[in-house]
């Protein structure tokens, strides 16, 4: 990969660390939940960014490639089940 690769990627993954700091400080009227899932799909973005240029997953073969996806794909699933537990809880002790 070209230099300028890496840095456009470096762009984009500045951007998106942006967006969450934008997210978490601008009072934008969004749920909890909304919120929560936002910044859990943007953070999927940046390690499915970093794996692919940073980690070369992109210029693998494409069995060992979509091996490491399963991975992946299996970390978002536990992320999206502690962060229900986790809103599941905040609810439980918020409720009057």
């Amino acid at each position: 990969m070209r230099v300028l690769d890496y840095v456009l990627v470096y762009a984009v993954l500045i951007g998106v660390t942006l967006a969450e700091v934008y997210l978490v400080t601008i009072p934008l009227q969004l749920s909890y939940e909304l919120l929560v899932a936002s910044l859990i799909g943007l953070a999927f973005v940046k390690a499915a960014m970093i794996a692919l240029f940073f980690q070369h997953l992109i210029a693998e073969p494409r069995p060992l490639s979509s091996f490491e996806l399963f991975g992946l794909a299996g970390v978002v699933i536990l992320l999206f089940m502690s962060a229900h537990s986790i809103i599941g809880v905040i609810h439980v002790h918020t409720s009057p």
